[in-house]
């Protein structure tokens, strides 16, 4: 911990947009009692995600993750979130206990 705090935001964040490094200089900045102004963090990060040519699909990285998991269908009819974390759960530790994850 105390490694990462003595390196700069900079040095943290070099292979990575700069936006990365004005967020980390932002967090630093705030008080513990302070509440971040999620405004200034959602448009930083959104004028990122624009100027990148990213389209908003609403499709997260852990959901594409959990419904290839589940299988697609189980998983987006369910609306229920504890129903939907048990499946995946219990379909993930059915793919990892196969075996093609054997050594």
């Amino acid at each position: 911990r105390d490694r990462k705090a003595a390196l700069s935001p900079e040095r943290l964040s070099q292979r990575h947009p700069p936006e990365i490094a004005t967020y980390l200089r932002y967090a630093r900045s705030l008080r513990f009692e302070e509440c971040p102004d999620y405004m200034y963090v959602k448009n930083l990060f959104g004028e990122l995600f624009e100027e990148r040519g990213f389209e908003d699909d609403d499709a997260f990285d852990w959901t594409i993750v959990a419904q290839q998991l589940v299988g697609g269908s189980d998983f987006s009819k369910s609306c229920d979130g504890k129903l939907r974390r048990e499946l995946c759960a219990t379909r993930a530790s059915e793919v990892l206990s196969s075996e093609e994850f054997e050594d």
